[in-house]
C-alpha cells in the first residue's frame, strides 16, 4: 500500500471515529433526556393523584354546602329550628382552594423537554389540564369576593355567636359554626342563599371539567410510563 493510499484509509479511520463519537454522544444525551423526562413524569403523574383526590373533596365540600342551601330555601317556607337554620347557613359557607403543584409542569416546559414526548395526546392533555387551573382559580377569587363583601358582612349582622371547632359540624378546623337567636328577614335570606348555592353550582361544573381532564392525563401518563 503506498503512503498515499495509506493516508487516504487513516483518514477516513479517524473521521469515521469521530463520527462515531459524536452519535454515540447524541444517542447518549437523548437517552439522558429520556430518562430524565420519564422522571418528570413520574413525578408529575404522582402529584396528580393528589389532584383527584382534593378536587373530589372540593366537590363533596360543595356538594354539602349546595344541601344545606336546599334545605335553608325549603325551610324558610314553614316554622323554622334555630339552631338547624345557624348549622345550615355556616355549611352553605363553605368554601375550597384548589392548590394544586405545577413544579413538574412548569420544570418540563420551561426545560422545552416536553418535545421529547411524542404521544400528542399526552401532550395535549398536559397543556389543556394545567390552563384549565387558571380559570379555575379566577372562579375561586370570585366566590371569595363574593362571601368577603356580601355574605360575610351579611351573617355579622344576623348571627349571635360562632363556635370554633365546633364538634357538630363538618370540616370545623376549616370553618365557624355560626348561631342564630331570630329568623332573619326571610326575602332577603331567601334570595342570598339562592345566589350562594349558584356559585357552589357554578364552581362544581368547573371542578368536574378539571377533574375529568386530570383523569384523562393520569390514564395517558400510566400508559407512557409502561
Amino acid at each position: 500500500m503506498n503512503i498515499v493510499t495509506r493516508g487516504g484509509v487513516e483518514f477516513i479511520a479517524v473521521l469515521f471515529g469521530i463520527s462515531l463519537s459524536f452519535y454515540l454522544e447524541d444517542i447518549r444525551q437523548e437517552n439522558n433526556l429520556i430518562e430524565r423526562n420519564h422522571q418528570i413524569l413520574e413525578r408529575m403523574n404522582e402529584t396528580i393523584k393528589d389532584d383527584i383526590q382534593d378536587l373530589n373533596e372540593n366537590i363533596s365540600i360543595h356538594n354539602l354546602a349546595i344541601a344545606s342551601c336546599k334545605w335553608i330555601r325549603s325551610n324558610l317556607k314553614s316554622d323554622i329550628n334555630l339552631d338547624s337554620l345557624g348549622y345550615h347557613l355556616s355549611v352553605s359557607a363553605f368554601g375550597t382552594v384548589f392548590v394544586p403543584n405545577e413544579e413538574q409542569y412548569k420544570t418540563i416546559i420551561s426545560s422545552g423537554q416536553i418535545e421529547v414526548i411524542k404521544n400528542n395526546l399526552l401532550i395535549n392533555a398536559i397543556y389543556g389540564k394545567y390552563k384549565q387551573h387558571f380559570f379555575l382559580k379566577k372562579v375561586e377569587d370570585s366566590y371569595h369576593t363574593f362571601f368577603a363583601d356580601v355574605v360575610q358582612p351579611y351573617f355579622n349582622e344576623i348571627v349571635s355567636d360562632v363556635v370554633v371547632r365546633s364538634e357538630d359540624l363538618p370540616y370545623s378546623w376549616a370553618f365557624l359554626h355560626y348561631k342564630v337567636s331570630d329568623v332573619p328577614e326571610r326575602k332577603k335570606l331567601n334570595i342570598l342563599i339562592g345566589q350562594i348555592e349558584q356559585m357552589h353550582v357554578s364552581y362544581i361544573s368547573i371542578t368536574k371539567g378539571v377533574l375529568k381532564r386530570t383523569e384523562v392525563l393520569n390514564k395517558l401518563l400510566n400508559e407512557e410510563l409502561i
